[in-house]
């Protein structure tokens, strides 16, 4: 009996020892792998923040640069000479600029007449600024007697270019016209781009449609945009504005024919052209007197033939009847 019961309890001490061992062994694996998971959890912070540190450093380093690009491009480069053109006849030099003239932007122009008893007049004829042909916005006009020298200023009027979206000239392209003061005959034509904040800073303005344009032809050489018609009472006129844009490798004159405003002819005050490769905004008008000679107290309908040619050879590039509805 004593013998029985002795194996009864060595049996028991032994189950409760294996089950503490097993227990510690459990616990300890469990240990282990809470260890494990931690290091792990810690191993993936630090990942995560080294990574976030490397990208705030990254984006450092890219504002740094943005910074220092805009820093070359908002003050003009030293301007270096720009020759026009200097053969047997004249020189024309670009020798400076000035963006803070006395009445705006300015630039600074050389002139020789190199010929030996002519006259010379010198003139821009065409311009652009970034692309869009600013005509009347520049000028210079200057006679220079033969053999003789002249320095002047290339002025460039104030302009709501901000409109369009721009703040900068970084583009700006003459095309100078010398001819004899006298005769009237051509000496030299020639272009030039002027950039101030450097070429490959040059920006070239694109217009964005809008749901109010009409376009009124469109083809492979031209298209021409009415963006609006309205009532200029500061002019007091009524004006349709247009936007031209001229595709071809030809200067463009555009014209309008047999014009009429609600069924009266009327012709407007318009005629364009514009330089190869280039863009710009113009605007048909009527004072007000001529639509009240004709009893118009309102515009309903203009109506006219829109012609588009060479400007040399008088190819014609579009002649399209069309009509507004304002």
């Amino acid at each position: 009996m004593k013998k029985r019961i002795l194996c009864v309890v060595s049996t028991a001490i032994l189950v409760l020892s294996l089950a503490a061992c097993g227990g510690k062994e459990a616990k300890k694996t469990k240990e282990t792998k809470d260890e494990k998971v931690s290091e792990s959890i810690e191993e993936t912070e630090e990942k995560d923040e080294k990574d976030a540190k490397d990208a705030q450093e990254k984006e450092k380093e890219k504002k740094k640069e943005e910074a220092k690009k805009k820093e070359q491009t908002e003050q003009p480069g030293e301007f270096e000479e720009i020759t026009v053109v200097d053969d047997e006849k004249c020189c024309i030099k670009i020798t400076g600029i000035d963006l803070e003239g006395k009445y705006g932007p300015e630039l600074k122009a050389y002139i020789e007449n190199k010929s030996e008893d002519t006259t010379y007049m010198v003139s821009i004829e065409h311009a652009t600024i970034n692309g869009i042909q600013a005509d009347g916005y520049i000028y210079m006009g200057a006679e220079v007697a033969a053999q003789k020298k002249a320095n002047e200023t290339i002025e460039i009027a104030e302009w709501d270019l901000e409109k369009y979206g721009i703040d900068k000239l970084t583009d700006i392209q003459l095309q100078f016209n010398v001819f004899d003061s006298d005769s009237w005959d051509d000496v030299v034509s020639a272009a030039v781009h002027v950039y101030p904040y450097g070429e490959e800073n040059a920006e070239t303005y694109v217009r964005e449609a809008k749901e109010t344009d009409k376009v009124l032809v469109d083809n492979e050489y031209v298209k021409v945009t009415a963006i609006d018609a309205k009532m200029n009472e500061e002019y007091d006129w009524y004006e349709v504005n247009l936007y031209v844009e001229n595709k071809t490798d030809a200067e463009v004159m555009f014209a309008a024919e047999n014009v009429s405003i609600n069924g009266y002819m009327i012709e407007p005050y318009w005629a364009v052209s514009v330089i190869p490769k280039t863009v710009g905004f113009s605007t048909m008008s009527w004072y007000s007197e001529d639509l009240e000679e004709n009893d118009i107290s309102e515009v309903e309908e203009i109506e006219f033939e829109l012609n588009a040619y060479d400007y040399d050879s008088y190819d014609s590039y579009a002649e399209e009847t069309v009509v507004i509805n304002p």
